[in-house]
């Protein structure tokens, strides 16, 4: 089961690709540029820009289109949305070029590392929406290499943390740690409040990284919770971090 936190990005995401499709719907048709859509044996796909490749990840689940990770499972999202459409793109045939996907930038990225797409006609059964990136460019798992910042989301209210790489390093060790320490079936609290970490990527700085988050003062502990909705303790030195900010 997804947390509550990454079912909202995705229906946000749904309702402001569905709201352009709609206005697209009612105004004149752009004329945007045509980008060949290239599908490998191996099921990725391809879309050649002005001579660079983007690519997606092979058999991606529906609920995973939204970010892009090779090795370990990770949601790198972007920060503040999609930015402007600049084309679309399908499988270019000998006398038509028929569009399948718009392709949007997004917010922030000037460079166009990364792109989205979402199909370019209406159709029942939800929208697909893919994160492309630069062939070359690629993204890994949370690290003290990648990421710049990290924020405290709670009750909408954010707020900046001040950190050391330790500090980062610990919260990072228990987040990929292959076995973390889960929380125990007792553990049950009235006090609960919770947050969301949020962390920056280093070099691409329009990318963010959240994870959900609980604390307990009552009973002394703070957790994290992964994409399957299961509850992982984190470290003492957190708790006291969210015990400082959340009380």
């Amino acid at each position: 089961m997804m947390n509550t936190n990454k079912i909202g990005r995705i229906f946000c995401l749904f309702f402001f690709v569905l709201t352009v499709a709609l206005l697209a719907g009612c105004q004149p048709k752009a004329d945007f540029p045509f980008y060949q859509l290239e599908t490998l044996a191996n099921n990725s796909e391809i879309i050649y820009i002005d001579d660079v490749q983007y690519r997606r990840a092979p058999n991606a689940e529906p609920a995973e289109q939204a970010y892009y990770c090779l090795g370990k499972k990770c949601a790198w999202t972007a920060a503040a949305g999609l930015g402007k459409q600049i084309g679309v793109c399908g499988d270019a045939v000998a006398e038509a070029q028929e569009a399948s996907l718009k392709i949007f930038a997004i917010a922030g990225d000037e460079e166009h590392f990364f792109l989205y797409t979402c199909p370019a006609n209406f159709y029942f059964g939800g929208v697909d929406i893919r994160l492309w990136q630069q062939d070359g460019v690629s993204l890994a798992a949370p690290s003290t290499e990648t990421v710049a910042s990290v924020k405290l989301v709670c009750q909408q209210e954010e707020k900046a943390l001040v950190i050391d790489e330790a500090l980062l390093a610990v919260l990072l060790t228990a987040f990929n740690s292959d076995s973390p320490q889960a929380m125990p079936d007792s553990a049950n609290a009235d006090d609960w409040q919770n947050c969301s970490l949020i962390m920056q990527h280093q070099e691409y700085p329009f990318l963010q990284y959240e994870i959900a988050c609980r604390c307990s003062v009552e009973q002394g502990v703070a957790c994290w919770q992964n994409s399957d909705g299961q509850w992982f303790v984190l470290p003492d030195e957190w708790f006291e971090i969210l015990a400082q900010y959340l009380c």
